[in-house]
Order: structure tokens, then C-alpha cells, then sequence
């Protein structure tokens, strides 16, 4: 990649930033550039890159051997794929910072076993890792989508076009070129992430199924808190008739909690009952919303007095018995209409349990205290919320201090010195109205009350991750019930510039979708009728490129090292002596100084020669004349 000056950095930048491994990209960044200052290299043989390269495959092993034996949440092919720049950097590194042209790879992931009659053979001979591992990062990043990373491609292809680019070009032919160059890179990014998102490695996720499964979901407290800086929008919302400041969203309902960890517990699943409504004879509000999903299955957002849900198929959607609803294979862009009754609160959650009243003893221990110094016995329902809630705004400060704690008293840490956030806030709550006698649930989800008016729709961001309980009156009514200070709950503002710049990018991205949710067909033609002539124009470009054995002897004699002009010279000069293809070359230069009397000379050429191979930009015409004289005068 040396006619491509810092490609590969930024190619690095690219990876980086779409997988979250910006530290790691840096500092490989630096590493490979670095060989553009420092002055040495190493001469490693072929027997040397085969050990880099098994070292390289034994790492590629043992990550498929840690991803199989843990459980992740992505599949494992798009997981390799962002993973392989790692496992491929030492072999790239050594390779840059190494006297050799080209290396042989048979040992990089196995490719030993491919015999010398396949296409892959010659290539494995004559191997550059660089290229390689800048596909690695285009592949790698591509498996995340978005208009930035469709914009990186572009820059990243667009310089490779341009170097390769004829003097004979005609302008149209420039232009169709870079019209092609941004039709691959929307290919690539749509097709990687597409694919490993619908396809969702369907093995893997057997194996996860039906060997490792953990069938316990749980929340920490701190999950929430530490999204509260983050303003990127998570969920859109067209919102009708609710007529209120703001709007609770549930995703998640736990009804166990220990140490700090929320769970469920014995929830099942079945499929979702729905009721349909007679409009003009029931009153109902309604709500569309709009969340871009990920992984094969996720959860809806919904306001707690929902009783039917459209848009969606009902063979798509489960509920388990704490009333969380779970969509399978969703689309990327997620779009479904939510209605609710106004004349009632029955909703879609189950009867309560014996889990919704369940606390362990030290709980208990820590609020008692509390319930006697507020006289909550006795209360009815709603009058304890009331109290509760003015409790909390007058007696405790909003905090997100906590998150940070790493034992398991954060609970007894908040009563103590009365400050934390929502997540606190609900769990002490259900705590107390299990703890007389009210079935009660922790519920996550999202606060909604910011309406974008250059969008015309409300919008939830990461910072609107809210936490809050759902009580059960205990003759079959659940309530709704949020005792976090509402003034720091929802009244958040943005973040200034950047946040607006930002806002409007994630708007055209949320616009662009749209556009291709109802133009699928159009999009799909297109994509075929751009993948075909490329595929076909690949495959030619790799069976004209196939070397057959007959040509082997040719190359021979050649060596992995770049023979520039000197070099040439030198192995016309020595005839039969000429660098073999095992061999160093240093050890060619020791052996072939055994057989010339004039060693020092041959030194200087040595000396000059590494000058003009590896530091050609300060390798004046003086030193050029030099190299030439030494070599023609050597006997």
C-alpha cells in the first residue's frame, strides 16, 4: 500500500470508530506509520513469516473458541469480521517493518492444506499482508452501518481509483468511475450489515439456544445512569390526543431485585391478545413510533395503558407474564402504531405473583426505618405515592454519582446520603409498596418529553432512559407510578452545537430509511443490477490473474525481494549466484562476500543499496552515481 500514504490509517480510524475500538485503531495507527521515521529493518526469512503467520491462525482459533464458549448478543461471523484487523496486525506490522517484498502465507489460517492446483496457490505465495488487512478494515467496519461509514468508504475507495486512473481517461469515464466507486460502498455497507442482521448467524445461535442459554435477564443499577450524557435519538413518536408534558415508554419489566441487580423471573411467553376497537364508539389516544431495532430479537416501546398494537405482525410478537413485548426479526427501522384506551386501566399485564411481592430480609431491614418515620402504614395507594414522591423531592438530591460504585450497597448508599437518580429512586419505591403489601414491578424504558420541531415528532434520546414501577391496587388494577423528581427526570436540555448538527444528520438517516422501508423494490433492483456486472467483472479479473503450473518454472529463481535496477546488476554480474528464493537478503550478501575478494566495496554497495530501496525520497544523485561506479567497477 505504499502509493497510498496513510490509506491504511485511516482506514484504521474507519474501523475503529464503527466497532468502538477507537483506542486500539490509534495506536495501530501509530505503530504502522511509525515505519515511515524509523530507519531499520528486519530481515526475516520465509521460515519467519510462517511462524508470524501460524501465531496469526492460532489467534483467529482461540477467538472462535472464546465467542463459542460465551454469550454474546451478535453473531459470530459479523463478530470475527470486526475482530479479524486484530488478529491480522501482527502479521501486517512485521511485514512493514521487514526487508521483503511479498511473503509466503501458507500458514495464515490454514491455508497450507490448499493444494498447488487451486486457484489460492500462487497467490499464497507471493502475498502482501497490507492489502489484506486494509480489506480487513473496509469488511470490519462495514458490518455496522450508517451515512458516516457510507461516506469513509467512499473517501477510503476514491484515492485507489485516482492512483490507478489512466492518462487516456475521458472525464465521463472519471465520473461514471466515481459513481461506481459510491455504488460499491453502499453495497458494502448495506450488504455486509444486512446480511449479518436478518441472517443473524443462524449456527451460532442454535448452539446459544439449545447448549448455553441463559434464560435470565437482568439490569444492573448504573445502566441507565451511564447513557445520561449520551443525546443520541434512540426513538421518534408521533403522538395523538395523550395531550401531557410527557409520556412513559416502557421496554422492560423486572420483578426480582438483589444486590443491586434487577431480573425476571418465571416469566414464559405466549403469543399477544389484542383488542380491536369500534371507532366513534370507544374513545381511544394513539401513538406511532419509530426506534431502529438490532439483533433477531428486540423489545417494544409502549405507554402503559396500551390494549392493541398494528403495523406489526401478531405471529412476530410474544409476551411474557410481566407484560414485555417482544418482537422476532424485526426490520432495521422498526414503525408500528400503539392505541390505548381512555375509559379504562386494564393493560396487557398478567395477575401478580408471588416474585412481585418477594424482598430480601436486609432489603427489608433498610426501609422499615423509612416507612415508620413517613407513617406509610395504613395508606391508601394513592395517598402513599403522593407522599413518596414528595418525600423524595424535598428530603433527596438527583445524582448520577453512584454509577461508579462497584459493591453491592447502593441501595443502603442512597438512603444514606439521599442522592442518586431515577434507577434508585424506582427501586427503593417498589420496595416499599411490596413491602406493605402492593404487588409492585421495576419497569425501564424511556421518559419522553422533548418534541423536535424541525422533525414535527417527539424524540427520545439515550439521556431519556428512564427507570420507574408499575403497583398492583391488589383487586386486579395495575398502576403506573414514577417517584423520581419530575423537574430532573425530564427537563433536560441539549448540548449545543453539536448536538444540532447531530440532530440533523440522524433525521436524514431516519428520512433515507423511510424513503427505502417504501421504496424496498426499487432498492432491491438496483442492488441486483449493480452486484451482477461487478461480480462478473471479479470473477474475470481472478481467473485471468490464475497462474498454471506449466509457468511455475519461470519464476523459479525469482526472489520475494523488490528487484530494483542495482539489485539487477548485481546477480547479472554474479551470474550463478543470484539470491535464492529461501534465503535472506543479508545472508546472499555474507554468502556471496565468501567468493569476492573486495569485501569493502561490496559493503558500500550493501550500505547504498538499503539507502535506495528503503529511503529513496533522501537518496541524492550523487549517492546514485556512487552505487552505480562500486557496482560496475565490482569484480
Amino acid at each position: 500500500m505504499n502509493k497510498y500514504p496513510l490509506l491504511i490509517s485511516f482506514a484504521l480510524l474507519y474501523w475503529g470508530f464503527n466497532t468502538e475500538n477507537i483506542a486500539v485503531s490509534v495506536l495501530f495507527m501509530l505503530l504502522l506509520e511509525s515505519h515511515r521515521i524509523i530507519k531499520f529493518r528486519w530481515d526475516f526469512s520465509t521460515k519467519d513469516f510462517n511462524m508470524i503467520s501460524i501465531i496469526s491462525t492460532l489467534a483467529s482459533i482461540g477467538y472462535l473458541v472464546y465467542f463459542t464458549n460465551s454469550n454474546q448478543n451478535i453473531g459470530f461471523i459479523s463478530s470475527y469480521l470486526q475482530f479479524l484487523p486484530i488478529i491480522l496486525f501482527p502479521l501486517n506490522f512485521f511485514y512493514l517493518y521487514s526487508t521483503a517484498e511479498y511473503i509466503n502465507a501458507k500458514k495464515l489460517f490454514l491455508l497450507f492444506v490448499v493444494n498447488k492446483y487451486s486457484i489460492v496457490h500462487p497467490y499464497t505465495k507471493r502475498f502482501q499482508p497490507d492489502y489484506i488487512f486494509f480489506a480487513s478494515l473496509l469488511i470490519g467496519g462495514s458490518v455496522t452501518e450508517g451515512i458516516f461509514s457510507i461516506a469513509a468508504l467512499i473517501l477510503l475507495v476514491l484515492p485507489i481509483l485516482f492512483f490507478h486512473k489512466s492518462k487516456n481517461y475521458k472525464f465521463i469515464t472519471w465520473i461514471i468511475g466515481i459513481i461506481s466507486v459510491i455504488i460499491i460502498a453502499i453495497i458494502i455497507q448495506f450488504s455486509f450489515a444486512y446480511t449479518f442482521f436478518f441472517m443473524k448467524d443462524v449456527l451460532t445461535d442454535l448452539y446459544l439456544d439449545y447448549f448455553i442459554k441463559h434464560t435470565d435477564r437482568s439490569s444492573a443499577i448504573g445502566n441507565i445512569g451511564s447513557m445520561k450524557g449520551d443525546f443520541k435519538i434512540e426513538l421518534r413518536a408521533e403522538i395523538y390526543n395523550f395531550g401531557k408534558p410527557y409520556y412513559h415508554l416502557k421496554s422492560e419489566v423486572f420483578n426480582t431485585y438483589m444486590n443491586g441487580i434487577w431480573r425476571t423471573s418465571e416469566t414464559g411467553s405466549d403469543k399477544l391478545p389484542q383488542d380491536y376497537f369500534e371507532y366513534g364508539k370507544t374513545e381511544v389516544d394513539s401513538m406511532r413510533v419509530f426506534f431502529f431495532s438490532s439483533g433477531k430479537n428486540t423489545y417494544l416501546k409502549l405507554p402503559f395503558t396500551t390494549s392493541s398494537i398494528f403495523g406489526i405482525s401478531q405471529n412476530q410478537m410474544r409476551i411474557n407474564s410481566l407484560g414485555r413485548i417482544t418482537i422476532n426479526d424485526p426490520q432495521y427501522l422498526t414503525d408500528y402504531k400503539v392505541y390505548s384506551r381512555k375509559d379504562s386501566i386494564i393493560n396487557l399485564f398478567s395477575e401478580p405473583d408471588i416474585n412481585d411481592l418477594t424482598m430480601i430480609s436486609t432489603d427489608a431491614e433498610l426501609i422499615n426505618p423509612l416507612i415508620d418515620s413517613l407513617h406509610l402504614k395504613g395508606m391508601s395507594l394513592n395517598r402513599l405515592h403522593h407522599t413518596l414522591s414528595n418525600y423524595f423531592i424535598s428530603e433527596y438530591r438527583y445524582s448520577l454519582d453512584y454509577i461508579e460504585q462497584k459493591d453491592n450497597n447502593k441501595l443502603k448508599n442512597f438512603i444514606d446520603n439521599k442522592e442518586g437518580h431515577c434507577e434508585l429512586f424506582a427501586t427503593l419505591s417498589c420496595l416499599i409498596f411490596r413491602k406493605l403489601g402492593y404487588p409492585s414491578r421495576y419497569v425501564t424504558g424511556y421518559l419522553v418529553s422533548e418534541y423536535n420541531e424541525m422533525e414535527e415528532l417527539h424524540v427520545a434520546r439515550k439521556k431519556d432512559r428512564h427507570a420507574w414501577i408499575y403497583v398492583n391496587d391488589n383487586i386486579g388494577n395495575w398502576y403506573e407510578f414514577d417517584t423520581t423528581p419530575p423537574d430532573i427526570s425530564f427537563n433536560r436540555s441539549g448540548s449545543g452545537f453539536f448536538s444540532k448538527v447531530y440532530d440533523k444528520v440522524s433525521y436524514l438517516y431516519y428520512r433515507a430509511f423511510m424513503f427505502r422501508k417504501y421504496n424496498n423494490d426499487l432498492f432491491q433492483n438496483v442492488l441486483l443490477l449493480s452486484i451482477i456486472p461487478l461480480a462478473l467483472f471479479l470473477l474475470y479479473r481472478i481467473l485471468k490473474g490464475v497462474k498454471y503450473r506449466g509457468n511455475e518454472k519461470k519464476d523459479k529463481f525469482r526472489s520475494h525481494y523488490k528487484i530494483i535496477e542495482e539489485l539487477s546488476q548485481l546477480q547479472d554480474k554474479l551470474k550463478n549466484n543470484k539470491i535464492e528464493d529461501h534465503e535472506t537478503l543479508s545472508k546472499w550478501f555474507d554468502r556471496i562476500g565468501d567468493i569476492i575478494d573486495d569485501n569493502e566495496k561490496l559493503n558500500i554497495i550493501q550500505n547504498l543499496y538499503y539507502q535506495k530501496r528503503y529511503f529513496s525520497k533522501e537518496f541524492t544523485e550523487e549517492l546514485e552515481k556512487e552505487l552505480k561506479k562500486h557496482i560496475s567497477t565490482l569484480q
